[in-house]
């Protein structure tokens, strides 16, 4: 297995439209932090309200938080085309697994490098926006706490758009269709979240609406670990049944 994800990361770094993919996901990157900068919500007398703030206030870490959004999510779709649903589109699945490399390992190992690559375009977004921010205003560290803090909105983003994936993976699987995937990824999450909105004694809706649960996190509304333990443990759940499934659909399909 550990040869096949070696193989698959050579595929995929020397892949031009990887590399073209990454670069559009950094430059909407920074503009979405130089467009968020430029607001700033300020109470007066109790009441909200919504003021212009310069660029130069913007410094490396307030950048980094400004790029962990939910918006990672849409960055992420194009990993899944690129990652999980390469084998699909070009035809080349059942070539792979007829040579050596049995379906589960395949699976396992696909999952590995979708998470891996996944993980790197974070850490990847994280660093320019560190770089672009400390630039423009300095690096602005404060303490320890300031780096605990994005450590764990990182790690909850991608605990959160694990489960995510491990829902579209059920559909790649069943469909064999990248586009049907793709549109599921921006439509589910939506969907769940609006339910969320709106049918909030719908208890069960805190362990599966991640897109709610990534705003929540990173806009501090619900950012300590025991407010956001359910959608932490729906994630898990969620991921490892999904998981579970999807390998056994694989295993009992014709290719």
């Amino acid at each position: 297995m550990f040869n096949f994800i070696r193989g698959d990361f050579y595929r995929l770094l020397h892949t031009k439209s990887f590399w073209i993919t990454e670069a559009i996901v950094f430059i909407f990157t920074l503009i979405a932090i130089f467009s968020m900068s430029t607001v700033t919500m300020v109470t007066v007398n109790g009441e909200s309200a919504t003021s212009g703030n310069s660029v130069s206030s913007i410094t490396g870490f307030t950048a980094i938080q400004l790029s962990l959004t939910s918006m990672l999510l849409y960055f992420m779709l194009p990993l899944i085309i690129l990652v999980l649903g390469s084998e699909y589109s070009k035809g080349t699945l059942k070539n792979i697994v007829t040579v050596g490399v049995s379906r589960t390992s395949f699976f396992f190992g696909k999952f590995i490098s979708f998470m891996t690559v996944l993980f790197a375009q974070i850490l990847g977004i994280m660093a320019v926006s560190f770089v672009v921010g400390t630039i423009v205003g300095g690096a602005g560290f404060e303490n320890g706490e300031q780096v605990a803090t994005l450590v764990y909105y990182m790690f909850g983003l991608l605990l959160m758009l694990a489960a995510i994936s491990s829902l579209i993976i059920i559909v790649l699987y069943l469909t064999k269709n990248t586009a049907v995937c793709i549109i599921l990824a921006i439509i589910l999450p939506t969907i769940i979240n609006t339910l969320h909105i709106f049918k909030q004694d719908w208890k069960v809706l805190e362990f599966i609406d991640f897109q709610g649960g990534m705003d929540s996190l990173v806009s501090g509304t619900l950012s300590n670990f025991g407010d956001m333990l359910p959608a932490f443990a729906g994630s898990i759940i969620t991921m490892v049944f999904c998981l579970m499934l999807s390998n056994r659909i694989f295993n009992k399909q014709d290719l």
